[in-house]
C-alpha cells in the first residue's frame, strides 16, 4: 500500500494532535514537512516526526513555493494567521466550538481514502 503523504502547517496544539494521529493510528500516512514560526516547537517537531533540518520550515509560505511534496496539508495554525489565505476544500471550514465532531468524520474519511489506495 502506498503511504500518504502530508505537510503540517503549525506544530501547536492542533498540529501536534495530528501529528499524533498520523504516528499512531495511521500506519498509512507520513509527515514529509512542518512549518512552525517558533523555534522551540520547530525543534519539538523535528523531534517528533524525525524530519531532516530541509523539510523544517518557518513559514507554511515555503512550503506552498516549494513543487508539490505531499498528497494533503494540514492546517493548524491560528485562525487569525488564516484570514488572509483562501482555500478551496470538499468539506466545511468552521470556526465554531458547536460542531467539534467535524475532525472526527474527515479523519474517518481520510483512513477510507487510505483504504482505497491499497
Amino acid at each position: 500500500m502506498k503511504k500518504l503523504t502530508a505537510v503540517v502547517a503549525g506544530f501547536g496544539m492542533r498540529g501536534k494532535t495530528y501529528s499524533y494521529f498520523f504516528q499512531k493510528l495511521s500506519e498509512n500516512t507520513e509527515i514529509v514537512a512542518i512549518a512552525e514560526p517558533i523555534d522551540i516547537r520547530r525543534e519539538a517537531a523535528k523531534e517528533h516526526r524525525k524530519l531532516p533540518d530541509s523539510k523544517m520550515y518557518t513559514d507554511w509560505r515555503e512550503i506552498a513555493a516549494q513543487p508539490k511534496m505531499a498528497d494533503f496539508a494540514v492546517i493548524c495554525t491560528q485562525d487569525i494567521t488564516r484570514r488572509p489565505l483562501h482555500l478551496l476544500t470538499r468539506d466545511t471550514i468552521f470556526l465554531s466550538k458547536s460542531r467539534w465532531r467535524l475532525p472526527q468524520k474527515n479523519a474517518r474519511k481520510l483512513l477510507k481514502l487510505q483504504r482505497r489506495r491499497a
